[in-house]
């Protein structure tokens, strides 16, 4: 059995205040949902194209290498209409290494004449303001935005101030492949033709574009005079019992109650129920015409 680090504490209501250790603590010996995360990564592509989520931009770059220190010699910045916003080369304060030039082809001579991080430091900040900021790797992509503002203190503090989106796990998610030996899903090689920012910012983009697309329904229904409606029920953890002996967990059993989902074309219900929690209800809409179903959801008509 997985043993969780000593600082998580259990909340009130008997979960972990960190729900991604929770989620692996419980799946250690079981494969995921792959339907189920599939459908959040579709959920967060389409709420991100239809605008539920705020105005928003894919950044990619290119960097001197791998490490700590690595500086962005390549940036470009997308705008939700898959416009560029930026497209420049900058030039670093450090020679670009020779295994770097092999990956993404720019080279000292290329960036020569390029303007430095504070020329542009004004105008990367304007393109971030108030946005959700999709990166591939944004761990990577941030620490080098903050890299670069940190080498010039007089960078604008809207880079700093951004809300991050890290589409390969959300694509991870999307094609499913997961390691059993890692218990996670594996990142994905970014689909695009060259290594240069410009060129990955658009194949981050479309990879969205692909994400958000309706998924298929088992049952597909003609016409809107009766849309089809989804009941679904999905059991979410409360909290578990254990037996402890010894200072040991001897044995557990988590405490599931039912999530359940009506959804048709316009709206989508959602219904928590438990005894301890009591119930709770909540409306989302619109949604698309067809909706995703696996076999813990049953197709019906109104």
């Amino acid at each position: 059995m997985p043993k969780l680090p000593d600082d998580y504490e259990i909340n009130e209501r008997g979960n972990y205040d960190d729900e991604e250790v929770e989620d692996n603590f419980f799946r250690d010996n079981d494969e995921p949902d792959y339907d189920a995360d599939k459908y959040a990564a579709y959920l967060w592509a389409h709420q991100l194209i239809s605008g539920e989520l705020g105005d928003w931009v894919v950044l990619h770059s290119q960097t001197t290498g791998l490490h700590s220190t690595a500086e962005i010699v390549d940036l470009a910045i997308l705008s939700k209409y898959r416009s560029p916003l930026i497209n420049t080369l900058v030039r670093p304060g450090v020679a670009i290494p020779s295994d770097a030039t092999r990956f993404h082809g720019i080279t000292d001579a290329m960036v020569k004449n390029a303007p430095t991080w504070e020329e542009i430091d004004l105008t990367v900040g304007e393109a971030l303001a108030d946005k959700n900021v999709v990166m591939y790797n944004a761990a990577f992509n941030s620490a080098r935005l903050d890299y670069m503002c940190n080498l010039f203190p007089g960078s604008d503090e809207r880079i700093f101030d951004r809300s991050g989106h890290c589409a390969m796990h959300h694509y991870a998610k999307y094609c499913g492949d997961w390691d059993t030996y890692y218990k996670n899903y594996r990142w994905q090689k970014l689909p695009v033709g060259s290594n240069r920012a410009l060129d990955g910012a658009i194949a981050i983009y479309d990879l969205i574009k692909q994400m958000a697309q309706p998924l298929q329904s088992k049952v597909r229904y003609v016409g809107d005079l009766f849309p089809p409606v989804q009941l679904g029920c999905r059991w979410k953890r409360w909290g578990f019992l254990q037996l402890v002996r010894d200072w040991n967990v001897r044995w557990q059993m988590p405490i599931v109650y039912p999530r359940f989902e009506v959804m048709h074309r316009n709206l989508r219900c959602v219904e928590d129920f438990s005894p301890l929690l009591g119930l709770k209800a909540r409306i989302i809409g619109p949604q698309n015409d067809h909706f995703y179903s696996d076999e813990n959801c049953r197709d019906t008509r109104i």
